[in-house]
């Protein structure tokens, strides 16, 4: 505990949670279908190589499928696409239902959501580590593009927020 009297797992929460972060939907092809969910735990790794990672928690089942895969896609979600961010955070079972998709040209990656990203990211996966209650993969970036100028959905202080622009 620190001063706060408030347990470290539980301020740590609470810290994190002042840090803004991208919305994305990460895709995969596995076992002859798409799967997705929502991710706000993705960075960039390294620019040369390309890299960027994106942490997936263990409980989400979205680990074992990414593994399978091989590939994955992180669908940068544009502003105003809250509902699609709360469908593959959500157990519906068919959450690319009503979706326009793009098909993927990297082996093993998901579905691109045209309609709702701003950009994407096509990726192979080059390593996995298990941390904690996640598994970190990391993805060589094969393909990208941007699709729209619009600004990204943030997730900030447990919820769904405008970036400010100053």
């Amino acid at each position: 505990m620190g001063l706060s009297g408030i347990p470290v797992a539980e301020m740590l929460r609470e810290i994190m949670s002042n840090c803004a972060a991208s919305v994305t939907v990460v895709t995969c092809q596995a076992g002859g279908r798409d799967h997705g969910l929502t991710v706000s735990a993705f960075t960039s790794v390294s620019m040369q190589p390309p890299l960027v990672l994106v942490c997936i928690g263990g409980e989400a089942g979205g680990g074992e499928m990414l593994r399978r895969a091989g590939g994955f896609t992180v669908n940068l979600l544009r502003l105003g696409t809250v509902p699609v961010a709360r469908r593959f955070s959500s157990p519906e079972e068919d959450r690319f239902a009503g979706l326009a998709l793009q098909p993927p040209t990297v082996p093993g990656a998901g579905p691109i959501l045209p309609d709702q990203a701003c950009a994407y990211l096509e990726c192979r996966i080059v390593d996995s580590l298990e941390a904690g209650d996640h598994i970190i993969f990391i993805g060589q970036v094969e393909k990208a593009d941007r699709l729209s100028p619009d600004p990204p959905l943030v997730y900030w202080r447990r919820s769904y927020a405008r970036p400010a622009f100053d």
